[in-house]
């Protein structure tokens, strides 16, 4: 589980950090294959994003939420 929630909460960093350049005219499938190609950079995720399955329903968690005062405790 834990390794799910790393790749999620960096996943989910990455598109902020893509979300911020405001990209023109990029839909949310352009940003999150981006995102991918920006996450097989870190030699711990070498292999991928393997948790498309389970995206859908972590990216909203507020664990996950893009505000800063989200709560971070399980």
């Amino acid at each position: 589980m834990q390794t799910i929630l790393s790749a999620v909460g960096k996943m989910r960093g990455i598109i902020r950090q893509i979300e911020s350049l405001n990209p023109s005219g990029a839909s949310e499938t352009d940003i999150i294959t981006q995102a991918k190609i920006l996450l097989i950079q870190d030699n711990k995720y070498k292999k991928g994003f393997k948790f498309d399955h389970v995206w859908l329903i972590l990216k909203d968690m507020q664990k996950f939420a893009d505000n800063d005062t989200a709560t971070l405790a399980f």
